[in-house]
């Protein structure tokens, strides 16, 4: 089969289109013919080597790519949820879906929604699990204010759809270019932050999902009213500020789970979540897909199509 591959911590310069061997699903495992991948934040700074304080070491040569979805091709022993031809979507947190098939537990991923493609399945594999966790993490009830900070990227206006599915209010920041395709989401409030301070006109909310940390972080986290959340998503919050602030800090990483994967489906079938693709590639194009996330060239998420 073929597959993009790194040989050392890097950006997509070093990606190799390489044969390898199949592989065969284990037992409780179960053989996928990927469809669609796509380019993923955490994925990406993986390969840059921008986690290792807080991840396992890549074992090299490794298979780039999170997101799954595509077709079961062959179950290994004990599999009795899937079967081949099932359609299904999910997210192998340690890489390998930049390959033409890829092996993973079955606890890794769910039947894909009948009504979206496989692009569209990919996009939201990692972007709504990350956003449904957040809103637990938030508690977030009927009737609550969140803010969603990076409203506009694959994870905030995952977090937009899935707090209004919810009952909340959300008041969603993001940059000028994308002001209008926020609103489509439904916002109650969306602020561009280019033109003000998010945190000089918001004060009191109930939860707030930081998806950008760095300097945002306090600015975020002084918006909250006592005993608020915040919800982070790139690196840990700083646990003294929040305990002088008198708010809740919490991290959120992404976790691929069958249940939030139901989630996912139910509310993407019932019409309540809909990704955002602001480009595809194609598989040989993987690199250049990498580039242009980087540069932060294309709003929305970036799909690879095989």
């Amino acid at each position: 089969m073929r597959a993009i591959t790194l040989h050392s911590y890097g950006g997509p310069g070093g990606f190799q289109f390489e044969e390898l061997d199949q592989p065969q699903p284990r037992a409780g495992e179960v053989l996928i013919r990927l469809c669609a991948s796509t380019v993923d934040p955490g994925n990406v700074k993986r390969a840059m080597g921008q986690m290792r304080a807080f991840t396992p070491e890549l074992k090299f040569p490794w298979i780039a790519g999170a997101s799954i979805s595509g077709l079961v091709v062959e179950v290994g022993d004990g599999v009795r949820d899937f079967k081949s031809g099932d359609e299904v979507f999910g997210y192998r947190g340690l890489g390998g879906a930049y390959a033409e098939y890829v092996a993973v537990e079955v606890n890794a991923i769910g039947q894909k929604p009948a009504n979206l493609t496989h692009a569209e399945a990919a996009a939201i594999a990692v972007s709504g699990q990350t956003a449904a966790l957040a809103m637990d993490a938030a508690a977030i009830q009927a009737g609550q204010t969140i803010l969603v900070l990076g409203a506009a990227g694959s994870v905030g206006s995952a977090a937009v759809q899935l707090a209004k599915a919810r009952g909340a209010n959300v008041i969603a920041v993001c940059r000028s270019r994308s002001v209008d395709r926020v609103r489509r989401l439904n916002a109650d409030t969306v602020i561009d932050g280019d033109a003000v301070s998010f945190e000089s006109v918001t004060q009191g909310v109930d939860a707030a999902l930081d998806t950008l940390g760095g300097e945002f972080e306090t600015r975020t986290m002084s918006t909250l009213k006592p005993n608020g959340t915040l919800v982070a998503l790139v690196h840990p919050p700083s646990q003294e500020k929040a305990l002088q602030r008198g708010v809740r800090a919490v991290l959120v990483r992404t976790e691929s789970q069958t249940s939030s994967l139901i989630y996912l489906r139910e509310m993407a079938e019932s019409g309540k979540i809909k990704p955002y693709i602001g480009r595809a590639y194609t598989f040989s194009e993987a690199a250049q897909g990498w580039e242009d996330y980087v540069s932060r060239l294309t709003d929305g998420k970036i799909v690879i199509e095989f």
